[in-house]
């Protein structure tokens, strides 16, 4: 019988881990990058001004493409360098495509104003505002509110305002506005603290018999749009394990229920339900005491697009009754 273990996952680790293989194996991502750029932008409604969540907004003849969170903002990496056409729709909105020259390395902004009117119309011509929402050569993100649009807010006063901005959230804590990152704490990755209990199963000679049932819970501290959120789940995954002297490997897979979803520039959760699968080694520090490291990939099999998923490093200790 195995009592409870404790994992703590690290998203920076399991980047630096996957990223050497990915040097070894694609020595020109380098080349790569220099022949795409990004794009950024709003999908609003033309007569209300109001951020549009949900939206879709795709490159033509490609499958890159995303969609808007609750502030109307979406973001697209990897868009070959050239003149481009994005194309906006929205359910109940007139579809639009609009052109943009994409230069290599150089975030461009796009924004897109759905009219909610059927209209019939041969071709549509874009308009570029004077001064960007954000610098060509800048990534970070910038929320700007005039006059009219303040006007057409449920909101009541300034504060209000300033807490719908994308990377700003009240603290209660606190007594204030926290902005993302501009906290000495802050980090950018995806920590999580898991308890488990696994349940040796009965053997009955098939290799594909799971040797343990795990159940577990975790706390997530997550980067998200809106600051350092927490989520919480609840799984439960098939282990396949291997004891040997010097301690032992497995794998895994399961299912994940999460408290809410993610959605951050560089994981994308969509739905509360994932599944997880990862491979791991321990080594006995102890008769009943082990340590050991895996890798796991949480995603929902794309049940809901888009779906980045999350790749992460486990640490784990198991204490065996």
């Amino acid at each position: 019988m195995q009592q409870p273990s404790a994992l703590r996952l690290t998203s920076r680790a399991a980047v630096l881990v996957l990223g050497v293989f990915a040097l070894l194996a694609f020595g020109g991502s380098a080349a790569f990058a220099q022949v795409t750029g990004k794009v950024i932008g709003t999908v609003t409604d033309s007569d209300t001004g109001q951020p549009l969540v949900g939206a879709q907004v795709v490159v033509e003849g490609t499958n890159l493409g995303n969609v808007t969170n609750e502030d109307g903002y979406y973001f697209i990496n990897n868009v070959p360098v050239g003149l481009e056409q994005l194309t906006a729709q929205y359910l109940g909105y007139q579809t639009t495509t609009q052109e943009q020259r994409i230069l290599a390395g150089q975030t461009m902004t796009l924004d897109f104003q759905l009219s909610s009117e059927v209209v019939q119309a041969e071709g549509i011509v874009a308009t570029i505002e004077r001064e960007p929402l954000v610098v060509r050569d800048n990534t970070i993100s910038k929320t700007r509110f005039t006059a009219e649009e303040t006007q057409n807010l449920p909101v009541d006063d300034i504060e209000s305002v300033i807490d719908l901005s994308a990377g700003i959230y009240e603290d209660v804590n606190l007594g204030g506005f926290i902005v993302r990152g501009g906290r000495g704490t802050e980090s950018a990755d995806t920590d999580i603290v898991r308890l488990g209990y696994r349940h040796p199963l009965r053997e009955n000679g098939s290799w594909w018999m799971p040797s343990h049932a795990q159940f577990g819970a975790s706390v997530w501290r997550v980067p998200d749009i809106r600051g350092t959120t927490r989520r919480f789940d609840l799984n439960l995954t098939a282990i396949w394990r291997a004891e040997r002297a010097w301690g032992y490997y497995e794998a895994g897979i399961g299912g994940y229920l999460l408290s809410k979803t993610i959605n951050n520039d560089e994981n994308r959760v969509p739905s509360a339900f994932e599944f997880g699968s990862h491979i791991g080694v321990g080594f006995r520090v102890a008769p009943r005491h082990t340590i050991g490291v895996g890798i796991q990939h949480l995603s929902n099999a794309g049940i809901k697009q888009p779906n980045g998923g999350i790749d992460l490093v486990q640490v784990q200790y198991t204490f065996a009754n």
